[in-house]
C-alpha cells in the first residue's frame, strides 16, 4: 500500500462525507465495477436458476445468501483502484478466486446478518486478520463511527427491495392482459412451462435491483473503513512528512548540482 499513489484526497472526514466518497468512487469507476460484477455474478445466477428449477424461488434466495461472496469482487477492485492500480474487468475476475476464499465460510454463516458487514469485510479480506485480532480491530474501527451513519448503509437494503418491486411492476405493466387472470401465463407458447419463465423473469428483475445497489453498498462501507484507518494511522500527517522529505531531498540534490558546477567553473578559471 503506497500512500503516495492514493487517488483520493487524504483528510479527516465525518461518516456522511465518507459515504459521499464511496459514491464518488462508484461514479468514477462504474464501468469496471459493474462490468466485474455482471461478468462474475450473471453466469452464476443463470446456473443457479437452471439447477434449482424445481423450486422457482430458491434461486433468488441462494443468490441473495451468496451476496458476501459476490461483493468481494467489488471490494477487491476498489482496494486496488484507490491506490492507483486500475485493473481491467477480466483481470479483476481472474484474480478474484484467491481473494474470494479468504474467510468466506464465516461470511456466509454466522457473519451473514452482521449490520456492519461492509465495514468488517475489508478487515478480513484486505488485512487478513482472524480471531481476537479481527474482533479488536473491528471494535477499534467502530469506536468513533456514528451508528446512525452505519445504519444508513442499510438504506441500500431498502433500495434493493423497492427497486425489485418497481422492476416487477414494470414487467407486468408491459403485459397486455390481466396478470391476475386464472391460469395466466405470458409464456404459454412454451409447452409445460407452468409459470417457470414468468418466475424466472421476476427473479431476473430482483437480480438487477441487487446488482444496481451492490457497488454503492460495498463502496460506502469501504470508504468508511479507509477513513477510520486514515484517522487512526495518521495518513494525512504521514503524507505531509513524506512531501517535506521529498522537497528537502530535491533541494539537497539541487545544491549538490550547483556546487559541482561551481567547482568546475573554479577549476577552469585556474
Amino acid at each position: 500500500m503506497d500512500l503516495e499513489k492514493i487517488s483520493a484526497s487524504v483528510k479527516p472526514r465525518n461518516g456522511w462525507q465518507s459515504i459521499d466518497l464511496g459514491i464518488l468512487m462508484v461514479r468514477a469507476w462504474w464501468k469496471p465495477l459493474f462490468g466485474s460484477w455482471f461478468l462474475f455474478t450473471l453466469p452464476i445466477f443463470l446456473v443457479i436458476n437452471v439447477l434449482t428449477f424445481v423450486n422457482l424461488y430458491l434461486p433468488l434466495f441462494l443468490f441473495w445468501w451468496l451476496k458476501p461472496f459476490f461483493e468481494t469482487v467489488l471490494l477487491y477492485y476498489l482496494s486496488r483502484a484507490l491506490f492507483g492500480d486500475f485493473l481491467s474487468i477480466r483481470q479483476t475476475v481472474k484474480d478474484f478466486p484467491a481473494q474470494g476464499r479468504i474467510q468466506m465460510f464465516q461470511h456466509l454463516t454466522y457473519r451473514r446478518f452482521s449490520p456492519f458487514r461492509s465495514l468488517s469485510m475489508p478487515v478480513s479480506q484486505l488485512e487478513k486478520l482472524t480471531g481476537s485480532q479481527r474482533r479488536q480491530r473491528i471494535s477499534l474501527l467502530l469506536k468513533k463511527v456514528d451508528v446512525k451513519v452505519l445504519g444508513s448503509i442499510t438504506i441500500c437494503v431498502h433500495l434493493e427491495f423497492f427497486l425489485a418491486i418497481a422492476f416487477n411492476v414494470l414487467y407486468f405493466l408491459f403485459i397486455p392482459i390481466d396478470p391476475m387472470e386464472q391460469n395466466f401465463e405470458i409464456f404459454s407458447i412454451f409447452p409445460n412451462s407452468e409459470g417457470i419463465w414468468s418466475t424466472f423473469f421476476g427473479n431476473l428483475m430482483t437480480y438487477l435491483s441487487i446488482s444496481l445497489i451492490a457497488p454503492f453498498h460495498v463502496a460506502a462501507g469501504f470508504s468508511i473503513y479507509i477513513n477510520r484507518r486514515a484517522s487512526l494511522e495518521g495518513w494525512d500527517i504521514e503524507l505531509i512528512f513524506r512531501r517535506i522529505k521529498a522537497r528537502y531531498k530535491k533541494e539537497q540534490e539541487s545544491r549538490q548540482y550547483l556546487n559541482s558546477i561551481n567547482g568546475l567553473n573554479n577549476t577552469n578559471s585556474v
